[in-house]
């Protein structure tokens, strides 16, 4: 599906795409502000910039296994977004891809993924619960900025991921859990951006 094919087409509401479809432009649906629900098939394996940025009216969305690249600004604005299911075949979240997602409540992040890009999930402010894999090793500028109903964390990794600057900026440093392999406890309260956390405590593996 070529960049911008359906862009602003504020009456679509829902999508069926063929399972011959195998990428999907940037901008392809960019403003389709009545879509509800979307259905990918197995085919699709990578979702371009903006390819669903303000997607307003997107409730539900489950990408399939054969998804490895998230553009940067994909579902930029999904303000009604209130699940998201990401696969396993994952393994980067490009910048500001699912930014202002206010609507998202909880995020478990599949243990594909080893890098979370600038400002992915920046202003997701309903965002109550985050659970990040052991397999992410590096967070980018602002990757949860803006999270500000953050109230507990979970990281898998036993090696702190490397947080560049304010990573977690308007997040409340002291009422927010932060869960981390017990044994790592030492460890992530002297890593950059993860020893502002005031309350951090570990779990038995």
């Amino acid at each position: 599906i070529g960049n911008s094919a359906f862009s602003d087409c504020s009456g679509l509401t829902e999508l069926t795409l063929p399972n011959s479809v195998t990428s999907i432009g940037d901008c392809a649906f960019e403003g389709c502000t009545g879509l509800i629900k979307l259905t990918l098939p197995s085919s699709v394996t990578s979702i371009g910039n903006s390819a669903f940025s303000d997607c307003s009216g997107l409730t539900e969305l489950t990408l399939p296994n054969s998804v490895t690249s998230i553009g940067d600004g994909a579902f930029h604005g999904c303000s009604g977004l209130t699940e998201l299911i990401l696969p396993n075949s994952v393994t980067s979240i490009g910048w500001s891809a699912f930014e202002g997602c206010s609507g998202l409540t909880e995020l478990t992040l599949p243990n594909s993924i080893t890098s979370i890009g600038y400002s992915a999930f920046g202003g997701c402010s309903g965002l109550t619960e985050l659970t990040l894999p052991n397999s992410v090793t590096s967070i980018r500028n602002n990757a949860f900025g803006g999270c500000t109903g953050l109230e507990k964390i979970t990281s898998l990794a036993g090696i702190p991921p490397v947080c560049d600057s304010e990573v977690f900026d308007g997040v409340n440093k002291t009422n927010c859990e932060l869960i981390v392999p017990e044994g790592s406890v030492a460890a992530y309260t002297r890593a950059e951006g993860w020893n502002k956390f005031s309350n951090i405590r570990g779990f038995s593996e």
